[in-house]
C-alpha cells in the first residue's frame, strides 16, 4: 500500500512539473488581452514664473522682501483643462481631444509615429492659429492694433510636445508622462522713487518691444512684436510696481522647451511710465530696458531706480493716449 502511495505521489509530482513547464500562447480571445494602440497619459505642470537661464539671474535667490509680496506667490496655477493634438510623421493633424484629468488615456488609430503637441485650453485672451500642422502651431494674443501696436497681456500658458513618437500595439498601455513648461513668463516692474513717491496717486504705461506671440511646438518666440500696457496696483513708501505678463522678448529659443535657435539679434524695449500726482498732473518717463531684458528673456524683475516725481515737464491732465506715439514731452531718464 505504501509503494502505491508513493508511486502516485511520484506521478502526481510529474505532472504539476510539466504543466508548470507548459508555453501558454498569449490569449487574444478576450477583450481585455487585445492589443491596442492606447497610451496612458500623466500630466505635470512645471509652474514657474521666470527661467533663470545659463548666465541670467537667478531671481528665487536674489529675492529681496521690499518687493512686498514672495517669490512663490506669483507662480501660476495649474490649468484646469488640457487640449492634445495628434499628428501623423508629415506633421498634419489627426485628432484632437481635451483632457480635464492629470491622468487619462488616449486612443491612436494605428501604430505609426507621431507628433503629438499639449497645451491648456482655459485660456481667455489667447489665440491660437496653424493648429492643422504641427509645425505650424502657434499661440498669439488678442487685441493687437496697427494704430497702437498695443496687445493684451496673454493669460497663463503651458505646452509640452513629442516629436516622433513610436505608437505600437499593447496588450498593457504604457504611460507618457507629460510635463507641460510655460509658454507665458511675468515680469515684476519696480519703480522706486528717491522723491515724491508720496505724490503718486496713480500710474501705468507701456512696455515696448515684446514678443508677439510664441511656437508652440519649439517654445520659439515670434520675430514680430508689439507692446503689452500694464497698471500699477502696488504702491509705497519706496514708489509703484506692477505685475505683467509676456510670451518674452521676441525671436528668443527656449532651450528648456527644444532646440536652440538665434535670439542675438538687435532690439530695443523702452519702458514707459505715466504718473497722476495727487493734484491732478500727469508726468511720463521713458526708460530704457534693453540690457534688463535681455538678461531676462523669461520673466523677472525690472528695477528703476532714483526715480524723482514731481520735478519734470507735465504732459499734461488730459486723457492718456495709450498708442506709443501719443507719448509726448517725454522725460528721458538714463539708468545707470
Amino acid at each position: 500500500m505504501m509503494k502505491k502511495l508513493s508511486l502516485y505521489s511520484a506521478l502526481l509530482l510529474v505532472l504539476i512539473i510539466t504543466a508548470a513547464c507548459e508555453h501558454k500562447e498569449l490569449c487574444y480571445d478576450h477583450e481585455s488581452h487585445i492589443p491596442r494602440t492606447q497610451y496612458a497619459i500623466k500630466l505635470n505642470f512645471d509652474c514657474q514664473w521666470e527661467y533663470n537661464l545659463e548666465d541670467h539671474i537667478d531671481w528665487k535667490q536674489e529675492w529681496h522682501d521690499k518687493y512686498g509680496i514672495d517669490y512663490d506667490q506669483i507662480r501660476p496655477t495649474e490649468p484646469a483643462a488640457v487640449r492634445v493634438h495628434i499628428y501623423d510623421d508629415t506633421h498634419k493633424a489627426e485628432t484632437s481631444r481635451i483632457l480635464t484629468k492629470k491622468s487619462s488615456t488616449i486612443h491612436f488609430n494605428d501604430e505609426g509615429i507621431y507628433n503629438i503637441l499639449f497645451y491648456n485650453s482655459d485660456t481667455e485672451y489667447i489665440v491660437f492659429s496653424g493648429m492643422e500642422s504641427f509645425s505650424n502651431a502657434f499661440a498669439s494674443t488678442r487685441g493687437a492694433t496697427s494704430r497702437s501696436g498695443i496687445m493684451n497681456q496673454p493669460d497663463m500658458l503651458f505646452g509640452a510636445y513629442f516629436d516622433s513618437l513610436l505608437i505600437e500595439k499593447k496588450p498593457v498601455p504604457d504611460t507618457i508622462n507629460v510635463t507641460l513648461k510655460p509658454l507665458v513668463f511675468t515680469y515684476l516692474l519696480r519703480f522706486e522713487a528717491k522723491e515724491g513717491a508720496e505724490l503718486i496717486e496713480s500710474a501705468s504705461g507701456i512696455l515696448t518691444g515684446m514678443a508677439a506671440g510664441v511656437n508652440l511646438g519649439t517654445g520659439h518666440t515670434s520675430k514680430e512684436d508689439g507692446n503689452l500696457s500694464y497698471q500699477c496696483s502696488m504702491k509705497g513708501d519706496y514708489g509703484t510696481q506692477a505685475l505683467i505678463k509676456s510670451f518674452g522678448i521676441p525671436n528668443y529659443p527656449y532651450p528648456q522647451y527644444t532646440t536652440k535657435g538665434d535670439g542675438d539679434e538687435e532690439r530695443k524695449n523702452d519702458l514707459m511710465l505715466e504718473v497722476k500726482l495727487t493734484n491732478g498732473d500727469v508726468e511720463t518717463y521713458r526708460f530704457d530696458v534693453t540690457e534688463q531684458l535681455l538678461k531676462q528673456p523669461k520673466g523677472g524683475v525690472i528695477v528703476i531706480e532714483d526715480l524723482v516725481i514731481g520735478e519734470g515737464s507735465q504732459v499734461g491732465s488730459g486723457a492718456f493716449d495709450i498708442g506709443v506715439s501719443g507719448w509726448n514731452n517725454i522725460i528721458e531718464v538714463p539708468l545707470n
